[in-house]
């Protein structure tokens, strides 16, 4: 199954900023049941410098970007297409079943047996 996904972060300054430099997750990532197709940022207004993607330590897709011109507002929007597989249910009648034959421990109420 398909989903497009658009997410928008939007600031408001009470002031002029001259200068912003910016990090941003804002990408779907990998996963066993997620597979991004299209990831694209959108930033007004436009960045002087915007970093190609790249991956941190936990697997997030990192963007970096530069405002050099003064500004009293930053929107910063992200598009992405996503594939995703359902996983499979959990079989809980064997999880049932495995937790009855358990020994009962100190401080741990045994499961009641029909």
């Amino acid at each position: 199954m398909k989903y497009r996904v658009t997410h928008v972060t939007r600031y408001r300054y009470g002031a002029q900023v001259p200068l912003g430099y910016t990090r941003v997750c804002l990408s779907p990532r990998r996963s066993p049941h997620q597979e991004p197709l299209r990831a694209q940022l959108e930033v007004s207004p436009a960045p002087a410098f915007l970093s190609q993607r790249v991956e941190d330590y936990y697997g997030n897709e990192v963007r970096y970007f530069t405002v050099n011109s003064a500004h009293t507002a930053l929107e910063i929007t992200s598009h992405s297409e996503v594939d995703i597989t359902p996983a499979p249910l959990p079989d809980l009648a064997a999880h049932r079943r495995a937790r009855a034959d358990e020994p009962a421990r100190p401080g741990r109420i045994p499961p009641r047996r029909r």
